[in-house]
């Protein structure tokens, strides 16, 4: 997947769950209230099937049954969505806004999926800065595979944290093997294969790869410039709003341990190199800043596996790999840990 990410809150804020698995059939409602004035048809989406409802005082309901959770998605006719959720046993509420043919949900009520995802990002929110962290991660999401591994959810969920590597290969590939990959969205399943091969080659201590890209004058800049340094390879892009937001900090940053011995590789995935340009002026981006020419499908960045941005590496003065997808707060910390080690 392909995406802008600013944190795991955000991710999982895209995603709704179950914690209960059954064989059986789900018998589901969904009711739903539309914040405006509508008169026309709306939509239910979800596996090949597609329900409709003529929209009466600005309500709709839909019925149905499902063989497990599935992902759905309400909408106008040739309209987009902002949003979708998980079916799921008994009645789910909804509201939902319409503009510019683009469904929003304002709000969800009476849903299991949602409740769980609900602890899940409370859980996330309060613990991330803990020690323990990746461990209560993976016990919550272990348990939830383990009851759910005919959910879509499970392997939605799992493809989106994996992308971020908060586990080792070792135990992404035991939740992995907890699914039923014979009901899981391809796209999902594809994302997790992908995800799975960079874990397993991109591990902390190993070598980062040498590459080398054309930085605004069209000057070839490489890893291999760096060597002596501690090095954060910052992979962005100007539309990307995460790293908009950590530019001014890796600024900072950057001003108070460049003295010492670390720097920043900037890699841009513009495609449109005016904006990337004036991002670079916009944002005071005091390091060298190169382009990835062709966004995602570009050689090297697909060589990397590299799925969203804000995405990054710290390498150690000789370019061995110390983290993955470090943020701003947790950098600045492990800096000043790696600069007293020397002393």
């Amino acid at each position: 997947m392909k995406t802008s990410k600013t944190t795991l809150t955000v991710l999982l804020l895209s995603l709704f769950s179950s914690t209960i698995y059954s064989q059986e059939l789900l018998n589901f409602t969904v009711k739903g209230k539309v914040t405006h004035n509508f008169d026309e048809y709306i939509y239910l989406s979800y596996a090949a099937k597609v329900d409709s409802f003529l929209v009466k005082d600005n309500r709709f309901e839909f019925e149905g049954q499902v063989p497990n959770r599935l992902e759905a998605k309400v909408h106008t006719k040739g309209g987009y969505v902002t949003d979708s959720f998980y079916l799921d046993d008994g009645t789910t509420t909804v509201s939902v806004s319409i503009k510019d043919k683009v469904t929003s949900i304002e709000s969800i009520e009476g849903n299991k999926t949602h409740e769980t995802l609900m602890g899940l990002q409370a859980f996330f929110e309060d613990n991330e800065d803990e020690p323990d962290f990746q461990n209560q991660m993976y016990k919550r999401l272990d348990k939830i595979i383990s009851e759910n591994p005919s959910s879509q959810f499970s392997g939605s969920l799992l493809g989106e944290i994996i992308m971020d590597p908060i586990f080792s290969f070792e135990e992404a590939m035991s939740l992995y093997s907890k699914l039923d990959t014979t009901v899981q969205d391809e796209f999902d399943l594809s994302a997790m294969k992908v995800s799975l091969d960079k874990l397993k080659n991109s591990k902390t201590g190993k070598q980062f790869s040498p590459i080398t890209l054309p930085d605004m004058n069209g000057n070839m800049v490489g890893i291999d410039d760096y060597k002596g340094s501690f090095l954060l390879v910052e992979f962005w892009a100007s539309w990307c709003g995460g790293c908009r937001v950590a530019n001014p900090e890796l600024v900072d940053i950057r001003r108070e341990f460049i003295s010492k011995g670390f720097d920043i590789m900037g890699i841009s995935l513009d495609e449109n190199r005016t904006a990337w340009l004036t991002a670079i002026e916009k944002d005071g981006l005091t390091w060298e800043n190169t382009i990835a020419e062709g966004g995602f499908k570009n050689e090297t960045i697909e060589n990397l596996k590299i799925q969203y941005l804000p995405s990054n590496y710290l390498l150690d003065r000789n370019g061995k790999i110390i983290a993955i997808n470090i943020s701003p707060k947790i950098l600045r910390i492990k800096l000043k840990e790696l600069m007293g080690e020397e002393e």
